[in-house]
């Protein structure tokens, strides 16, 4: 199946920053935006992904992009290419993979802060779905524990030590909208 770079399959807020890194950087390129289901399945199947709660998931618009460079080497090794990228997308309220698990350097999402057209239980309406985000946020725990357990060197300690960080920085976010929205 081939992959989608039509950046109108992006939410407003996503497609705005994908356009202002192409602006921005010459020398990067869009590779995917949205995904149907039979591709996140089948992306699934290959491994190269681990969720049916994938940001490229077009749920109406997908909230995610994939990037590469231009030039004899796509997919950079020296970081501080990725690391400019990465400022330059965060203060439009873009989040990189490699930040978020420590891999998947080509991949940026929406940081959460926009409505992303679904609602919790009882009807209230969140400008992010948390429940999704926590399972999304599981989804990709769970991953990392297999994925990285998998190698003999693996110091489950700082696997776990990482996993609480990142969920205690989900629940922060959480618990700081709750209260500025429904304490009275």
């Amino acid at each position: 199946m081939a992959l989608s770079r039509d950046k109108n399959q992006l939410t407003d807020k996503v497609k705005n920053a994908a356009e202002r890194l192409e602006n921005e950087f010459s020398d990067v390129f869009i590779t995917e935006t949205g995904r149907t289901e039979e591709q996140q399945r089948e992306n699934i199947a290959k491994g190269v992904s681990w969720t049916m709660n994938s940001y490229h998931m077009m749920n109406p618009k997908a909230r995610a992009f994939d990037i590469a460079f231009r030039g004899p080497e796509l997919y950079p090794s020296d970081m501080g290419r990725w690391r400019k990228v990465a400022d330059f997308l965060k203060p439009l309220g873009m989040d990189w993979g490699y930040d978020l698990w420590g891999k998947d350097m080509p991949h940026f999402q929406c940081d959460g802060s926009e409505y992303n057209q679904n609602k919790m239980s009882k009807n209230i309406e969140f400008d992010v779905d948390y429940f999704a985000t926590m399972e999304n946020y599981m989804d990709s725990t769970e991953y990392t524990i297999k994925h990285n357990s998998a190698a003999k060197d693996t110091d489950i300690e700082q696997i776990k030590a990482l996993i609480d960080i990142a969920m205690e920085k989900k629940m922060q976010k959480v618990i700081k909208y709750i209260d500025k929205h429904f304490k009275k």
